[in-house]
């Protein structure tokens, strides 16, 4: 028993991050094709204590990464049992403490860690790519959420409106991907600064952070004599 529990940490550890990626888009697929708002609130739970303890796993490589990650883990986990959240409020103020101030840092360590496989720091930048897109949505959130003195900061379709949820989700990746199909634009001159921002930041990081890892990957073994 404990042999198989530590084949499943030690594969975790390795793929953790891949898993986390697929989860987390999982994630926004079903909140996005969930019509029933209490049937989203229970899958948005359950998905949301999945990708902690995932994540937790998948990052916690150091004793302080484990004890921070897992009382940040633990605090979340039991908010998303114990306390209601609706869909809008996916989770409340701790998954998103968990995840901007403990795993997106360690994200972003172990892309550039000589201490992981290249594989792995490959898992970690698609997962952190994610991420990205995520924390850009919770700007757009706030953005759209905070009144301005020239009407709703977005345009949906032509018409100045409030985004729910799921348009600002869509937009944040759809901005990220520079795939601009212009149904949804921003109005407001802080959105606007922030979709210059995420669509350099996810041009560039595609360009040379995954492009940089991709060739590492790439690169055949070297013999020595």
């Amino acid at each position: 028993m404990a042999k198989h529990t530590t084949r499943i940490a030690d594969f975790l550890r390795t793929n953790g991050y891949g898993i986390l990626a697929a989860l987390l888009l999982l994630n926004a697929l079903t909140l996005t094709l969930s019509p029933d708002d209490s049937l989203r609130q229970l899958v948005d739970r359950f998905m949301l204590a999945t990708i902690t303890i995932v994540g937790l796993l998948a990052s916690a490589t150091t004793t302080k990464r484990w004890t921070i990650g897992s009382t940040l883990a633990g605090l979340t986990v039991l908010q998303l049992i114990v306390f209601p959240a609706g869909p809008e409020a996916h989770g409340g103020i701790l998954p998103a403490l968990y995840f901007f101030a403990y795993l997106m840092p360690c994200l972003v360590v172990d892309v550039f860690s000589k201490r992981r496989t290249v594989a792995e720091r490959l898992l970690a930048a698609a997962c952190l790519y994610v991420v990205m897109a995520i924390a850009f949505a919770q700007i757009y959130a706030m953005i759209n959420a905070a009144p301005t003195p020239l009407g709703p900061p977005f345009a949906q379709l032509g018409t100045p409106s409030i985004l729910d949820a799921d348009a600002v989700m869509y937009f944040s990746f759809v901005t990220q991907t520079t795939l601009g199909y212009g149904d949804i634009v921003p109005l407001a001159p802080a959105a606007r600064a922030v979709v210059v921002i995420q669509a350099t930041l996810g041009v560039l990081y595609l360009a040379i952070v995954v492009a940089a890892l991709v060739s590492q990957r790439s690169e055949p073994t070297t013999k020595r004599d």
